[in-house]
Formats: C-alpha cells, structure tokens, sequence
C-alpha cells in the first residue's frame, strides 16, 4: 500500500492536508495538527545543535514565520505547513530535492504529494509525458521539474511555495548551489568540514550504520567515524564472492568492527518480485525500483538494528567533475555534450527506443541537456555540470536510498551538505576529478585506510612509492578509471580484477536466471503498454541478449519494465492515456 500525504487546495472550496495511519509508523514522516493547523514533516531534517525537526516541532514554531523554516534546516527533508480553515499552506523542499514533492495544477485546484500515486487517485486521468518517459527509460530517471505524466510535475531543489485560494500565490528558491560566492572565512580543510558532518551525525543517533564497501566513498566515511563510541555497525549488500564483499569484511576486521554481509539472491529478488508494486508506488516510479528492491530489504534489515544510516550516496561533485577528466577536458558545452551522454545513457543499443515523431532519441537527449546546461552558467562549465548532477542525477537516487532506508531510519548523507559543497568548492579541479578529495580526507582521518586494494584486500598506503606513481601516471590522470576509482592500471599492477564483480552484474545474472519468464511476458511487443517507445526487432534481440547473461541490457530492460508496471498500477487509480 502507498503511504504519504496529500494537501489539496481548491479555489473557494474545503482544503485538506492528510496523511494515511500507515505513513505515521515510518520514522521519516510525522505529522502534527491543533485546530485547524496542520504540518508534516518527510525525511530527516535536523537543525543546529544538533537536532532532529518533527512536525510537531514545526507546528509549535509558528511554521513559515518561525527561525527554521527551512533556511537554518539541512538534511533530506520536504516540509508542509497551513491552516485548512483559511485555504493557506506553505511547501518546502530541501537544498538537493533528497525528497521529492509532486504537483497537480488544474483549473483553480492545487494538489501537492510526496506520492503521485495519491495524486493519481484524486484526479480523472493522467496522459503519459513523451519527454519524461524517455528520459526514464534511457537514463533511469527523469530530468529538471518533469516526471512520466503531463500533469503531474516535481518541485525543484531548495524552494518554497506559498499556496492560497486554489492557486500557487508565491514560488522562489531559497539556496543555489554556487551562489553566493564562497565565504573567505570558511574553513578550507574539507576533511575538517567532512568530519565535523559525520559526526554531527552520530551526536543524534544510538546506533549507526554504514553501508560498506571498500571502495573509496565508504572508506572516507568510515575514517571520519568515532569508532570509540561503540555506535558504529558495518553492513555490505553483496555475495560472498564479490571483491567488494571480501573487501569489507577484511577491513572490519582489520578495524575490529562488527559486519554482516547480507547476500543479494534469488531469494531475495522472489520475495522482492512478487511484491513489485509495491515499490513502484513507494518510488513513485521514478528510480528503476526493479534493480534496487534487494537494498530496500537490505535497508528493512538493517533498521532492526540501527537507528540511523550514513548512506554514504557517493562523492558526488568528484563524480560530477570526471566528466572533465580527459586527456583534452571540454571546454564549452558543446564539446561537452558528447561526453555527458556518454557518461550519463544506461542504453547499449541506439536503435533500442524511439520517440513518438520518429526524432533520434539521443538527439532530443542532447538538446534537453543543452538547455538546461545553458539555462545555468556557461561561462563556468564546472559549476554548471556539478549543479545538473546534483539536482537531477543525485536528486533521483538519493531520494530513493533516502525513502528505503526512512522505512526504520533516519538518513545522513554524509557527502551532500551544504558546508561540504562549499569546501569541495575550494579543491581545484585537478584534485576533483582523480578523487584525491577521498584520499585527502582519509589520509587526515584515518592513514590505514588510504591507498589502492589489492585483491588479497590489503591497503598499499598511498603514500607508498608503486601506488604514488601510479595515482599520479598519466593513465590515472587522463580519467581511464574502472570502478571505485582504481584506475586499470593499478589492478593490474597489483594484481585485482579489472571488472570485478559488482551489484549490477550480481542482480542481472539473477534477473536472467530466475525471472526470465517476467521480461519475456511483460516486454512482449504487442502486449506492451509502451508500444510507441520501442523498436520491435531491437526488443527482441535485447531480451534475448540479456537472458544469455549479456548484464549491458540490464539498466535499459529493467528500466522499460519498471515503466511497465508502473503504468499498470497506476491504471487502478486512474486513466492513463497516451501524449
């Protein structure tokens, strides 16, 4: 069952914020009302102290008019605030969109959701947005305001919205990533900033847990984390012969932490696939909910034993700025596009998807990425990728880590916040993009977890000479990385797998094993839903390319049945029509 809230206004009509019994036993939602005030509080927001914000808290404070509402706010959070006896409301979303918020608007009447399936129920039909369900099903996720429907939009990163009499009175944004310029007071250390973060963090937490995988992003974590506390518990989403699994486990040990490795199999993929809809109507179908339902019980187990997870999303301006790392970096958006692209579509075959005037996909791709590219800051092209991949790429996934993990816990990110983006700011690019951002926090935290793995799991310090030279060769800063930023070089020089096994490749070979049958039904062409989308013989050809183990078709064909499904559930509370 979708759980959420719904705030319905209508012009000189009843207006409604409620929330369902089922969403008040999460402990990323609360809701509070006196009299006719209402307010709901989604996510983990806290304040300065630190402290966690309920919706009690917001009530007491006055709402719009009180001190934390939202600027003095951080965290993923979307907040609503109003009086349902005078019509008048006020919506907030946090600096990076960690959740999103939906929005209906039609003919005086304003419905706001973190659900656009209860958004589905109280509107005559919804028609399926040409634009946005291309983007989903090459990038597994929509950009900028857009989602699959016509009507139905997301309301962007660090806005409010002043809602009254049926209609949007006010709407402006509070924060921009990059404006204003940077304070010369602030602290230049980002590990300096990176730890006081994390351990704000465990200030408000009994237990926390960090999602480990050896890899560069949960190792900086870790290093910043007070281990003395006895609050900190590791867990690893994998299978026992995945080097990230062993990797984990060998450090845990190294450190004398407790681990448990929770494995991604057939088992879960069952248990998780009869129950598909589900997710579907959690994600609001706006992830790929098909490859990430193993880590929705992952997160559902690990909440049994912790209250609080650093979900550690990733480095993401480090990510963000390997766009740059090139041999000859771009420098205008037009030398850029081709790279973004390619860094960005999930889908090996061009020929695969179409759109409905028989336009080139890839083409309508680049030109959407043009605009809002060039909607930004093209006279600062670094500035202007960071901010496109935080408020679209990271916005998406880490709303949906943000909404599994929420089920028992409160998230922390502990790379995405406002002081860290401001630190990350000062590092030059250089230093950005061969991730040595990483190396720099851990090497200051903790020296034992620096340097490359080896494939035994040992650490080589990166202050040792082999891995010096190899973190600085050319290779290493021309961008030729593989996963978790070891670059080809390195695993062979130190004798790792080039492509390891990973979790993509884990739940592919599983999909392909065990639900065959699925993707064969339901990506039949003349039963498909999504006819319009898709070239038949191409289809054909990817389902049976991905049933011979090929994991390359994964992203796309998972991304196609997600949309499937979705539609399909969608269906029972509403029309769907086509563009």
């Amino acid at each position: 069952m979708t759980t959420g809230f719904v705030l319905e206004a209508s012009r000189g009509g009843r207006s409604i914020l409620a929330s369902d019994r089922t969403s008040l036993e999460r402990s990323d939602f609360s809701y509070a009302e006196s009299g006719s005030r209402r307010a709901v509080v989604l996510g983990s927001p806290y304040s300065a102290g630190p402290a966690w914000v309920s919706a009690r808290d917001l009530l007491a404070s006055g709402g719009a008019g009180g001190p934390s509402f939202p600027r003095d706010m951080h965290g993923y959070f979307a907040l609503v605030t109003g009086d349902t006896q005078a019509g008048e409301f006020t919506v907030a979303t946090d600096r990076f969109r960690g959740i999103d918020l939906f929005m209906y608007r039609r003919d005086g009447t304003v419905i706001i959701s973190d659900s656009v399936e209860l958004i589905a129920r109280s509107v005559p039909s919804l028609h399926v947005d040409t634009q946005g369900m291309l983007e989903f099903l090459e990038l597994g996720c929509t950009l900028a305001d857009r989602t699959q429907f016509e009507e139905i939009k997301r309301i962007a990163p660090a806005t409010v919205i002043e809602i009254a009499d049926g209609g949007v009175k006010r709407e402006e944004r509070y924060w921009e990533y990059g404006s204003p310029a940077l304070d010369a007071s602030a602290p230049d250390a980002i590990e300096e900033v990176f730890a006081g973060h994390v351990r704000e963090a465990f200030r408000l937490c009994e237990t926390a847990a960090v999602p480990l995988t050896g890899g560069m992003d949960s190792r900086a974590i870790l290093s910043v984390c007070p281990l003395e506390e006895g609050k900190l518990r590791c867990h690893t989403l994998g299978n026992s012969w995945n080097t990230d699994s062993r990797f984990a486990a060998r450090i845990c040990r190294e450190l004398d932490l407790e681990h448990t490795l929770y494995p991604v199999d057939a088992d879960a993929l069952t248990r998780q696939g009869g129950d598909l809809s589900r997710w579907a109507g959690a994600c609001s179908g706006m992830v790929n909910f098909i490859l990430l339902a193993p880590m929705f019980e992952f997160f559902e187990a690990v909440s049994e034993e912790c209250d609080l997870v650093l979900t550690g999303v990733g480095g993401e301006l480090m990510r963000a700025c390997r766009l740059f790392s090139r041999v000859e970096p771009p420098e205008t958006v037009e030398e850029l596009l081709p790279v973004m692209l390619g860094h960005y579509v999930m889908n090996p075959s061009e020929g695969l998807l179409r759109s409905h005037d028989g336009t080139n996909v890839r083409e309508e791709l680049r030109r959407t990425f043009e605009h809002l590219l060039k909607s930004e800051d093209p006279e600062d092209l670094v500035l202007s990728v960071e901010r496109f991949y935080i408020e679209n790429r990271v916005a998406n996934f880490t709303s949906c880590y943000a909404r599994a993990a929420g089920i028992g816990m409160k998230t922390w990110d502990p790379w995405v916040s406002t002081g860290i983006l401001d630190a990350a700011r000062r590092v030059a690019l250089a230093r950005k993009v061969d991730r040595l951002v990483h190396r720099e926090v851990i090497t200051s935290c903790s020296p034992a977890l620096a340097g490359l793995l080896l494939s035994s799991g040992d650490i080589v310090p990166y202050g040792s000479q082999p891995a010096y030279l190899v973190a600085r060769s050319r290779a290493f800063k021309a961008g030729q990385f593989s996963l978790k930023a070891i670059n080809k070089m390195s695993r062979a020089a130190f004798h790792r797998e080039i492509y390891k096994p990973s979790y993509v490749r884990d739940v592919s070979h599983l999909l392909a094993r065990h639900h065959g049958g699925l993707f064969r039904r339901r990506l039949s062409y003349g039963d498909m839903r999504l006819t319009e989308f898709v070239v038949p013989a191409e289809l054909e050809h990817a389902v049976e390319s991905f049933m011979r183990d090929d994991s390359r078709f994964c992203y796309v064909l998972t991304n196609l049945l997600c949309a499937e499904l979705w539609l399909e559930h969608l269906s029972g509370s509403t029309r769907i029509a086509a563009a």
